[in-house]
């Protein structure tokens, strides 16, 4: 090994390493440096800069060399993120008309189908127009107004809300137990969830009640009188 070589130690290479891998990617300094991912391009990255070290004449060219690649990879990154940017991007005027130009009642049933993600078992108009489940109502709302406000496009919005409905639905209210789950689901303030978590409440004992009723065959009056209960 030439003399250079034995005075770059193996943190300063390391340090390069570094430096290559965050100019190559986006890893912020919370990254899982245990995913499979980090781990396959710290490996690319180690291996260009084996390279690198290996071709180069003495330590000043290995470092040129080392900042040479650091700048072509930053190129290359920024080159895609325009590349990203200009084909997502839509003039604030473009946004404006098709948002305008969409029709409120669809919207209210994209809500609707929210809500009925989050609640499959409450379909039952009874239960709807309860008032105490009037949280669940601002839930989804809050959810498809978000939606609404960062799509460029009808279609990014639907296609947007019905994942949006896959995802809820596999986190459908089930037990009680699984109310805090949802509620990470959206950016509210805490008292908006301690009301979705109450009216969660109120709509799944409406809906036993209910079901303990109809198997009761028990007058229509009588399921009235427990709903106000509830």
């Amino acid at each position: 090994m030439e003399d250079w070589k034995k005075s770059v130690s193996s943190q300063v290479r390391q340090i390069k390493i570094l430096r290559l891998l965050h100019a190559l990617c986006s890893f912020g300094p919370n990254c899982d440096r245990q995913s499979d991912t980090y781990i396959f391009m710290s490996n690319y990255v180690r291996t260009i800069e084996t390279g690198i070290f290996e071709m180069s004449n003495d330590r000043d060219h290995y470092y040129d060399l080392i900042e040479e690649k650091i700048r072509v990879f930053e190129s290359r990154r920024n080159e895609r993120r325009l590349r990203r940017t200009n084909r997502f991007s839509v003039p604030p005027q473009a946004r404006i008309i098709w948002q305008q130009s969409f029709s409120l009642g669809v919207r209210k049933h994209h809500v609707d189908k929210l809500i009925q993600a989050i609640l499959p078992s409450c379909d039952d108009p009874l239960v709807l127009m309860d008032p105490r489940i009037a949280g669940i109502y601002k839930f989804a709302r809050i959810i498809e107004s978000d939606l609404f406000k960062r799509t460029n496009c009808s279609c990014e919005y639907i296609n947007k809300v019905a994942v949006m409905v896959y995802s809820l639905s596999k986190r459908s209210l089930t037990s009680l137990d699984e109310m805090d789950r949802l509620n990470s689901l959206a950016e509210i303030s805490n008292e908006e969830k301690t009301q979705f978590t109450q009216a969660c409440h109120a709509a799944l004992t409406v809906m036993k009640r209910r079901n303990e009723h109809l198997s009761n065959e028990c007058p229509h009056e009588k399921i009235d009188q427990e709903l106000k209960l509830a």
